[in-house]
């Protein structure tokens, strides 16, 4: 008679084994990898469950130690609670229809857990767009507005301080246009637009030497453009009379 198979004791099956059936160790390896992944979703699936029971049932204490379970250390609570979400069901909102409070302070208070997760880069986009569209009917401060608010989504998007340093220049405030030139210029130091669009808000200051400097810069990162060439020979223009009227 054949010996019966081996078992392998697998711990996340809860004391439950699997006959290798005669496997090799290699095809029992992969079975296994295979099972254990089941197993981990399985279990995942299964704290989404307890979470969502803690949120209903105002359970903050256990519904903390769910989403510390859940982030398993690595610091991103925010991110496990909405990661759990159930036929499209967040936790936040079954703590809301259920009126645990608690919960639901603790959620968007502690963790800062939006009730649906914004698809940020479509709401920038639909900015932004707005945004070209108010520029191009001279509507400064409607754009201006446009892009502080994708700003507030995105402050490290250069392109949004050089359109509003524009928008700032049209109004007639060049302190601002130039704050938001150097910004933009900073972020993206080798972007000839940045240069010019510091230049221009020194010009409209009346600091001709230092638009000189910002147009040359410009002029050397992409010689062929023509905004950037004439914007510095005008720079230079009003430099040479400046410094003649001193002079006098």
């Amino acid at each position: 008679m054949a010996p019966p198979p081996r078992r392998f004791q697998l711990p996340i099956f809860s004391g439950k084994s699997i006959p290798t059936l005669g496997l090799s160790p290699t095809s029992q390896n992969r079975t296994l990898t295979a099972l254990s992944r089941r197993a981990d979703a399985a279990a995942v699936t299964s704290m989404y469950d307890m979470l969502f029971h803690a949120a209903y049932d105002g359970d903050l204490r256990h519904f903390k130690r769910l989403v510390r379970a859940l982030d398993k250390g690595r610091g991103r609570l925010r991110e496990a609670v909405e990661a759990a979400r159930l036929d499209g069901v967040g936790a936040l909102h079954v703590a809301a229809v259920a009126g645990s409070l608690e919960v639901c302070s603790y959620m968007v208070e502690g963790l800062r857990v939006g009730v649906d997760p914004v698809d940020d880069e479509g709401k920038i986009a639909k900015l932004k767009s707005l945004g070209s569209e108010a520029v191009e009917t001279k509507d400064y401060p409607s754009a201006s507005e446009f892009y502080t608010k994708a700003m507030d989504l995105d402050p490290d998007d250069a392109s949004l301080f050089s359109n509003r340093s524009l928008c700032w220049l049209r109004m007639g405030d060049g302190q601002k246009a130039l704050l938001d030139a150097r910004e933009c210029r900073r972020m993206r130091p080798d972007w000839p637009k940045a240069c010019y669009r510091q230049g221009a808000a020194l010009m409209l200051l009346k600091d001709y030497g230092s638009a000189c400097e910002a147009l040359f810069d410009g002029f050397k990162l992409d010689p062929e453009n023509a905004d950037i060439e004439h914007a510095l020979r005008e720079a230079m223009k009003s430099l040479k009379i400046s410094q003649g009227n001193e002079v006098k």
